[in-house]
């Protein structure tokens, strides 16, 4: 799959602002619900015709377990669908902080904001495997930190 451009609007209803991201398997954009006018995270299954087969519906079995969280510390899946040519996206609300593998790279956090973030990493996942979702890719960047005005430590994982 191509890079999609500013512009574009994906299910009649996310008009793309920018790439976020690119991963092994996704491309993430920033967009714009034009229904509900907030701000959204499209991420687009990158599939190639060679790939894994397997892939497509795990994405989407994926997603729609995600959407069974309901944790402050998980962030929410808000649709997951299929376009006309068979490309599979999932849109969950933008999270526009910065991961927790950046905020290591400038030093050592204070304590109290890594024991904050530890704690809100944990009760998260301890939500998924209460409900029979395992995250088979936790590590610092898979982890955002959303920057919080009023917070104790001003981010939250």
């Amino acid at each position: 799959m191509e890079d999609i451009a500013p512009g574009t609007l994906i299910a009649g209803r996310y008009r793309v602002e920018r790439l976020l991201g690119t991963g092994s398997v996704k491309r993430v954009y920033l967009a714009r619900d034009v229904l509900t006018r907030r701000d959204v995270a499209v991420g687009v299954l990158r599939v190639s015709p060679e790939g894994d087969p397997t892939l497509g519906p795990r994405f989407s079995r994926e997603a729609r377990a995600a959407s069974a969280l309901g944790s402050p510390f998980v962030v929410r899946v808000l649709d997951v669908g299929k376009l006309g040519d068979g490309t599979r996206y999932m849109v969950t609300e933008a999270v526009l902080g910065r991961s927790l593998d950046a905020a290591i790279r400038r030093g050592a956090a204070p304590p109290e904001a890594a024991a904050r973030w530890v704690a809100q990493v944990l009760a998260a996942l301890a939500e998924a495997h209460r409900k029979g979702v395992l995250h088979r890719d936790v590590k610092p960047e898979n982890v955002l930190l959303d920057p919080v005005p009023g917070d104790p430590v001003g981010e939250v994982a």
